[in-house]
């Protein structure tokens, strides 16, 4: 019976382990891709042009500089998750400014020219989470944002943060179509 229990219990955490990893490579997957694009592509941007200034050059290469950093970050981000994830992690709760959070999505989404970014916030609203963790979820849904927009003439992307019933509300909204709400009971439900 012992040794039935302990394989029982060796096999849930091996099924949690892999769920893990499998969450996290897609995570990978999902914010550093396009980082990485973004850079290859300038790069050879950068290797096949002959009549840019040099003023320019400079320009691009400090968006790029900063684009490789915010990556960088991003990755510093993703591996505290992750080592936390790993060992029994348990949120530790912290006060966090929210207008601390959209300063960093400010930053990490700096270099990306083609989609407006706004934010609506109250002063000094407080969230209690886990910082990291916020912030790789706020990442990835204003990557998903401005990847639906790309082919809108001016896309916007909006992000509030606001009180109600008493607790914070963080929203992400671009001005592109609406999704059906079927589709987002779908999203819901899973």
């Amino acid at each position: 019976v012992i040794q039935v229990y302990a394989k029982r219990k060796a096999n849930k955490r091996l099924k949690e382990a892999n769920e893990l990893k499998s969450q996290l490579f897609l995570i990978i997957n999902h914010d550093l891709r396009k980082p990485m694009t973004s850079l290859v592509s300038y790069l050879e941007f950068r290797k096949n042009q002959t009549n840019i200034s040099d003023e320019e050059l400079k320009v691009l290469d400090a968006k790029t500089i900063e684009a490789v950093n915010q990556t960088l970050k991003s990755m510093d981000d993703l591996i505290i998750w992750s080592k936390s994830q790993m060992e029994s992690f348990e949120i530790d709760y912290q006060q966090v400014l929210v207008s601390d959070v959209f300063a960093d999505i400010k930053n990490f989404f700096e270099y990306e020219g083609r989609v407006r970014i706004d934010y609506e916030i109250a002063d000094n609203l407080l969230l209690k989470t886990e910082e990291n963790y916020l912030k790789t979820i706020v990442r990835n849904l204003t990557l998903n944002s401005i990847n639906v927009s790309l082919d809108l003439e001016n896309p916007v992307v909006t992000w509030k943060a606001y009180k109600s019933k008493g607790k914070t509300v963080l929203s992400i909204q671009n001005n592109g179509e609406r999704m059906e709400k079927k589709n987002i009971d779908i999203l819901l439900s899973q």
